[in-house]
């Protein structure tokens, strides 16, 4: 297969932007390299920003942008298009704040059905916000929240967090982070059948998905000398999902649904819980040599009876501790050795 790509950017200035074209063929596949999230894809689209880059009467410096994109696969169906404006203001007493509002029109989804037909995507609307506060200061942080929706409310999704930032001693950074997010998503992939028998699924099933996630990140690093450091990272994490109405996509190439009358084979409903925990050492015992000393544990939990379950974030991430896991210690030496 094959890439090609052709930008025009101008980045300098107070004025200034990007226009770009971008194809991979049907046969490209660079996921030996990295990740690549699809190939049969054209893509185009325009960035135009202003930036004014010195204090005025309401900031220190402000950036306003706007954009649009379109992407097509090569069979011709628009898989995306869409328009966004962001803008950015640090204000004189360096806390400051961003937003964004962004449309994706109606379109195709050529991944949903998981091999099968094309299928409409709807439009929908969606609203970011960000504050954050003095990061020079011994305590900091920052408040987002971001809202999307679409027809007519049935597709709806947010998010709400905040960080704080812990500055005790010049060596000591602390961070911690909760997060919630809510979606209500009118029709989620469920499975594919095939209910005559020969090797290809023919029905599509979805369902009405009611989904909650919650996760606190804390990160901490603590500089004990010049040579010898910690980092810390803990993530306990807890998601549950709630399907009604369970039916099948009509027709191809369409946003209508049948309602689905048979049991599945698995209850599609789930609950899970999680904890990350890594604690590293590092020493640099000489010049461009290093120890590293590492613990990590990952806990995991899934209730096979997640039929309507309740959702009970901070009990939840509270009990991921004493979840059965995975401690491991490991031990990374690194030696210079000059020539």
């Amino acid at each position: 297969g094959w890439e090609g790509a052709l930008y025009f950017s101008k980045f300098s200035g107070s004025f200034g932007g990007q226009a770009y074209l971008d194809a991979r063929s049907r046969g490209f596949d660079a996921n030996d390299l990295g990740f690549m999230n699809r190939n049969d894809r054209r893509q185009a689209g325009a960035h135009l920003f202003y930036n004014i880059q010195e204090p005025y009467w309401f900031a220190r410096r402000s950036g306003f942008n706007i954009n649009s994109w379109q992407h097509n696969n090569f069979d011709g169906d628009r898989l995306a298009r869409g328009v966004n404006f962001n803008m950015f203001h640090e204000l004189h007493s360096y806390w400051g704040l961003w937003m964004g509002l962004s449309h994706r029109f109606d379109a195709w989804d050529d991944l949903v059905t998981r091999g099968g037909p094309v299928m409409r995507s709807p439009a929908a609307t969606r609203w970011a916000m960000e504050f954050w506060a003095d990061d020079r200061r011994p305590v900091s942080g920052w408040l987002d929240a971001n809202l999307e929706w679409g027809l007519d409310g049935d597709n709806l999704s947010g998010s709400t967090g905040f960080e704080i930032e812990l500055k005790p001693a010049s060596q000591i950074e602390i961070e911690i982070n909760p997060n919630y997010r809510y979606s209500r998503r009118d029709a989620q992939w469920v499975e594919n059948i095939d209910s005559d028998g020969d090797d290809e699924d023919d029905r599509f099933i979805f369902g009405e998905l009611k989904n909650r996630v919650f996760e606190i990140g804390v990160t901490g690093s603590w500089a004990l000398t010049p040579s010898l450091s910690t980092q810390l990272f803990l993530q306990p994490f807890v998601t549950t999902g709630n399907y009604g109405q369970i039916k099948e996509l009509a027709r191809p190439r369409s946003y209508e649904f049948a309602p689905y009358e048979e049991a599945l084979d698995e209850d599609p409903d789930f609950h899970s819980r999680s904890l990350r925990f890594n604690l590293v050492m590092r020493w640099e015992y000489a010049p461009g040599s290093t120890i590293f000393v590492v613990w990590q544990q990952n806990r995991d939990r899934d209730f096979d009876d997640a039929d309507d379950p309740d959702f009970e974030p901070l009990a939840d991430a509270g009990r991921s501790f004493t979840d059965v896991g995975d401690n491991i210690f490991l031990v990374k030496l690194n030696r210079w050795i000059g020539l």
